[in-house]
């Protein structure tokens, strides 16, 4: 919650912070994942990266990652494990 309250009240990275957006998550360079509450299908899981200027909340379908919250985790959980792979290779 303290994530979305910062987003509303400084803005993300100058952009308005949408009052239907509920972030999840980050990855750990300024991007941020988020849901959309008010959504009537399924809770997409949405990507926005404060870097590219491209990227903005208008067209919130260009920023889809996943069809679902599971779905979002499964992406997680694979990206761990490669990551993981990664150390171990060291």
């Amino acid at each position: 919650m303290s994530a979305n309250n910062l987003w509303r009240e400084r803005d993300y990275y100058g952009r308005p912070w949408p009052e239907n957006a509920f972030w999840v998550g980050s990855d750990g360079g300024g991007g941020a994942y988020f849901i959309v509450c008010d959504s009537d299908t399924d809770s997409a899981v949405y990507y926005i990266d404060w870097e590219n200027r491209l990227h903005d909340f208008s067209d919130i379908q260009q920023l889809q990652v996943a069809g679902s919250i599971p779905a979002y985790l499964d992406l997680t959980r694979r990206d761990m494990r490669e990551l993981l792979a990664e150390f171990d290779e060291d």
